[in-house]
């Protein structure tokens, strides 16, 4: 299994140099259950647990 990079986003709002500053651990760890459940037990793609998490908790993070 690949493990993708995350580079956090702020929509609207230009990366300086083009990448954001990294999300804090204990702001990932809030999610980490979240994102565990979209993606392993509810098997949803990672396109749709970016839009998910963006959409319905305002954690936006991308991959690259």
């Amino acid at each position: 299994m690949v493990s993708a990079q995350f580079v956090p986003c702020t929509p609207g709002t230009p990366a300086i140099s083009g990448r954001a500053s990294r999300i804090p651990a204990r702001e990932w760890d809030a999610h980490r259950q979240t994102i565990e459940t979209l993606y392993i037990k509810e098997d949803e793609t990672l396109d749709n647990v970016i839009a998910i998490m963006s959409s319905q908790y305002a954690f936006v993070a991308t991959y690259v």
